[in-house]
């Protein structure tokens, strides 16, 4: 469960894994990304991996769509469906702290989490 404030966000695991790894990118201090950054799929999965382990079927799956690096396709999906998920739990102006959001111009485009590290606690 992902909490954002007060209330309690409920997402499928890869999706939460999505939006976990880029908080745990934010307070390691990490620049937002673009999914043409080398070793994308291999932090993600790392994240994925101690969230919820390797003993999945999805697990393998993520694995499997990842093996050839991170596409824009699939950065592209993860993002979106986590971002709606965001957006219908959490309304107005507040709610656009916690999107992964754009930084930069195209073609150049950048992504990360503008969320203040004080604000995030990793449970």
């Amino acid at each position: 469960l992902l909490r954002c404030g007060s209330v309690g966000i409920a997402m499928k695991p890869v999706e939460l894994a999505f939006y976990a790894w880029f908080l745990k990118r934010r307070l390691e201090a990490k620049p937002p990304i673009r999914w043409t950054d080398s070793g994308l799929a291999e932090e993600f999965l790392g994240v994925y991996s101690d969230l919820f382990g390797r003993c999945t079927g999805e697990y393998e799956r993520i694995a499997d769509a990842l093996s050839a690096g991170m596409s824009k396709e699939y950065f592209e999906s993860r993002k979106s469906r986590t971002n709606t998920a965001l957006r219908k739990a959490l309304e107005g102006r507040a709610g656009q702290l916690y999107m992964i959001a754009a930084f930069g111009k195209r073609p150049q485009t950048r992504f990360g989490i503008a969320l203040p590290v004080h604000n995030i606690v990793w449970k």
